[in-house]
């Protein structure tokens, strides 16, 4: 374990700039340079912590830009990702998919193999974890899909902290935060590989877990869009499944899976039509209205096709259930 300080206020200006490193870890694989926004009153102080394959860093920073090159790798099989946590605080990270802003509670999973800045305008509380990727693999199988998502901790911490002395109650980084000190002196080193399967178990349900939700809500908007707009064509005898694909802009096939685990969509633009067939059948306002006409005006075009449908998902043909209705109908009103 590490421990680094700096102030702008106390340190010659070249001392300073050497005194920033400890922002960085691992400087044999890449530099870091850190601009602060007030020379005079900036101060920083962090600690590196080794756990296992992880390296850890908390660190507090007043305002700065802080910009790193990539980590170059020998061997393919050493890059790294690392997370970034905001304990405290906010920060904008600028990356090579776009810019990801942290506040407190947030979390963002970062390649390392491409270069970066950070831009702490205020105050900065901050938690990274650097992870081997043959690592983070078995936890995560494509990481990659991953990077740049901002997720946020069930309960972020709150409250004011003080220097590197950060409050623990954080459900996701918990375990870690309130074992740092054990940590430090290595009196957990017995426990240190549970402390790293549980961190990185909980960091790969939070963003599976985030995916799948967002998927399935997705999912489900999608389908509403899909019954929506059939809605609307019900009555068109043009509406198809191709027909609803060039309506939303995607494939039929798309179309086809997503309705895979329930009702065709198909099937379901046919039912659709039946039960608006029956509904007019049995409506006594309707009763001058031929039987052709209500399934023409549903969108039918064939009667065959019509009839035999209709009594195969009625059990009755479309005269007779209208009689059976309109006959009930008539006695009530009567």
């Amino acid at each position: 374990m590490k421990y680094y300080s700096a102030s702008g206020h106390s340190l010659p200006q070249q001392d300073h700039l050497h005194a920033r490193d400890i922002l960085s870890l691992n400087t044999e694989f890449f530099s870091v340079e850190v601009d602060p926004l007030d020379l005079t009153t900036y101060h920083a102080e962090g600690e590196v912590l080794g756990l296992g394959p992880l390296t850890l860093a908390r660190i507090d920073s007043t305002g700065a830009i802080v910009s790193r090159r990539q980590e170059e790798y020998l061997n393919p099989d050493f890059k790294r990702y690392s997370l970034f946590v905001a304990l405290e605080g906010e920060t904008i990270i600028s990356h090579h998919l776009g810019m990801s802003e942290l506040r407190t509670g947030h979390f963002v999973l970062i390649d390392n193999s491409y270069p970066r800045s950070m831009f702490v305008p205020n105050w900065l509380s901050l938690l990274q974890v650097n992870i081997p990727r043959q690592v983070l693999t078995h936890y995560l199988q494509e990481p990659q899909q991953y990077e740049a998502l901002v997720l946020s901790s069930a309960a972020a911490p709150s409250g004011a902290y003080n220097s590197i002395n950060h409050s623990t109650d954080n459900p996701l980084f918990g375990m870690l935060l309130s074992s740092w000190e054990k940590l430090k002196v290595g009196s957990l080193s017995e426990f240190v590989p549970a402390i790293c399967d549980n961190l990185l178990r909980r960091i790969a349900e939070a963003y599976t877990g985030h995916v799948q939700q967002h998927t399935t809500s997705r999912k489900a908007r999608r389908i509403t869009q899909v019954r929506e707009l059939i809605e609307e064509r019900l009555f068109d005898p043009e509406l198809s499944v191709e027909a609803v694909a060039d309506g939303l802009n995607v494939s039929s096939r798309y179309l086809r899976a997503l309705f895979m685990k329930s009702e065709k969509i198909s099937h379901y633009i046919l039912r659709r039509r039946l039960e608006e067939c029956a509904r007019l059948l049995s409506d006594p306002r309707q009763q001058q209205q031929s039987i052709t006409n209500i399934a023409f005006n549903c969108g039918f075009n064939s009667m065959a096709h019509f009839s035999r449908t209709f009594k195969k998902a009625y059990q009755v043909t479309p005269r007779d259930y209208r009689r059976h209705h309109l006959h009930g109908a008539l006695q009530v009103r009567e």
